[in-house]
């Protein structure tokens, strides 16, 4: 099915059009609107190029442009074993795997060349935008900016576990502070993504109490069998062995709070963070300048 689809005529206008439907659609809810704007001003890259995000409406008649010989084409142009990294994980036979792969896939291969998408940083002007929609009951804060860093640099530990003290547990200082403290919102959350390649990318009293809890989801999450495939197979494309989590890992645990207060004070600055708030604040009497 991978190598020699079917590529039915039925099922692609089918499938096409259960994509396109959708996407005709104008998206009404706040966390959708308030999502999408931040992305697409957080990814300013050009229409045509693949990391571009396109409104719904955009990306529905892009597809709607697409035939199934475009699809032929493009399987025929990029799909192949050649460029790939397979993982297995659990209890299996080495040899009888390492045959049935080479047999499948070992000569499954074409002439074009391969290169990894590389975001690199870009300072922009930070905006700060209002979405009314009106008739909904809830409302969406979504903030963000870029940092030029790659999980190479010298501060990525520090990092790593400010954002997990900041807003990467439910115990975290934002979400505490906002749902348990004050209740003013189910879900509150930070997220900090760091690339390999490229370069788009505190609180004294709780550093080891973060420190533990940051290196024991680690720990859990590389005994979950899905988790640890995706990780086997990010090193073997990156050249990296699991000695990399090992040093990343003994890096954190020697962390002070002085480091951790200083990296992210050096790279996090309010002045360049993007704001989108959605929701019905006309209905609310709220955010009316």
């Amino acid at each position: 099915m991978l190598r020699e689809p079917a590529f039915s005529a039925a099922d692609f206008e089918q499938i096409k059009q259960q994509r396109i439907k959708p996407l005709e659609i104008p998206p009404t809810d706040p966390g959708v609107r308030a999502t999408l704007e931040l992305q697409r001003h957080l990814s300013p890259f050009a229409q045509g190029d693949p990391r571009y995000i396109g409104l719904p409406l955009e990306q529905a008649e892009d597809l709607k442009k697409v035939s199934l010989d475009d699809v032929k084409k493009f399987h025929d142009q990029f799909y192949n074993a050649g460029h790939g990294e397979l993982v297995i994980v659990g209890q299996f036979d080495q040899a009888s795997f390492q045959k049935a792969a080479d047999e499948l896939l070992g000569s499954w291969k074409n002439n074009t060349p391969y290169q990894r998408l590389v975001g690199n940083y870009k300072k922009f002007d930070a905006i700060n935008v209002k979405i009314e929609t009106p008739d909904k009951e809830n409302a969406q804060f979504e903030a963000g900016m870029r940092v030029q860093m790659t999980d190479s640099d010298s501060d990525y530990p520090a990092m790593i576990l400010a954002n997990y003290m900041f807003g990467g547990s439910i115990t975290a200082r934002m979400p505490n502070r906002i749902r348990n403290v004050e209740g003013l919102s189910y879900g509150a959350s930070s997220r900090f993504v760091v690339p390999s390649d490229g370069d788009l990318a505190m609180f004294a009293a709780k550093v080891n109490t973060a420190k533990k809890a940051l290196l024991d989801a680690m720990t859990v999450g590389r005994s979950q069998e899905a988790a640890l495939v995706r990780i086997l197979a990010s090193h073997e494309q990156l050249d990296r062995t699991m000695k990399w989590d090992e040093q990343l890992e003994t890096k954190i645990r020697t962390l002070t709070a002085d480091q951790v207060n200083q990296a992210f004070r050096k790279h996090m600055d309010a002045s360049s963070m993007s704001i989108v708030k959605a929701g019905d604040f006309v209905k609310a009497g709220v955010l009316q300048n």
